[in-house]
């Protein structure tokens, strides 16, 4: 195996060698991937009638927002625009271009590069459109799954970009000597 294709299997996630206080980096980030969707499920279930999904969907969003593998200032920053941009799907799909919140908040723990910002607009304009054929509020159980699908997507779009970044940053650091035209 050449040493440019090595290099190129190297990329690790920039949070994956944080020291934690408790937890494994994998079991954190399973964690919180549940609790960020149970919370996001329980939210959109939630009406004047069931106010414990309202109370244990945003827990469950801090929850998640306060155990993901990340600094502690990114975890801190993250909390209110994470749990906002979820939390606003409950005034139907009008409010859901505020889902893009939720996408900034997971970029910046996860630690993914500016340009990846640009993302952020994805599930904005995807909301903005939804929000022309589903006006109403109760059409939740559609635009809901959509606008998660949609910043799901977009996160490891994000992920991608910043792992290609990374490698391509790291082949121009330390060019393969074999590639040398003085040979």
């Amino acid at each position: 195996m050449s040493d440019a294709v090595r290099r190129n299997e190297t990329w690790t996630e920039p949070t994956r060698n944080l020291p934690l206080r408790f937890g494994s980096h994998p079991g954190r980030l399973a964690v919180t991937v549940a609790l960020l969707i149970t919370g996001g499920i329980a939210l959109q279930f939630a009406s004047a009638y069931t106010l414990g999904l309202l109370f244990w969907g945003v827990v469950g969003s801090a929850a998640a927002w306060i155990v993901v593998p990340a600094r502690g200032w990114r975890r801190a920053v993250a909390l209110g625009p994470g749990v906002f941009g979820v939390a606003s799907l409950l005034a139907g799909a009008a409010s859901g271009a505020l889902i893009g919140l939720t996408l900034a908040a997971w970029l910046l723990v996860r630690e993914r590069r500016a340009v990846t910002y640009v993302l952020v607009s994805v599930p904005v304009a995807v909301a903005v459109t939804l929000a022309q054929f589903f006006p109403d509020y109760g059409w939740g159980f559609v635009v809901a799954p959509i606008l998660g699908a949609t910043v799901v997507g977009c996160a490891w779009a994000a992920r991608s970009l910043t792992a290609a970044a990374a490698r391509r940053d790291s082949a121009f650091a330390q060019p393969d000597a074999s590639r040398s035209p003085l040979k």
